[in-house]
């Protein structure tokens, strides 16, 4: 009965110093999302809204071509 007492104890450990490892990563990307934001917020609106459109537009692009490439190997399998 000890040892299984002593292994859940362990178990317990293990599973409580692993929450606080995703809550510590969870705290580094919550804050780091904040910078990110508060940077943003103090641009100049100007500079800030076609740094966006920018990043949009090259998403968008990035996406099209995927969905090009895609279609074709959705064609290439259906033809085969």
């Amino acid at each position: 009965m000890i040892k299984i007492g002593k292994i859940l104890e362990l178990r317990h450990q293990l599973v409580s110093y692993a929450l606080m490892e995703v809550v510590l990563g969870s705290m580094q990307i919550l804050s780091s999302v904040i910078i990110v934001c508060l940077t943003i917020l103090r641009w100049n609106t100007g500079e800030r809204d076609a740094l966006i459109c920018k990043l949009l537009r090259g998403k968008l692009q990035e996406l099209e071509q995927n969905a090009a490439r895609n279609s074709r190997r959705a064609g290439q399998l259906t033809d085969s």
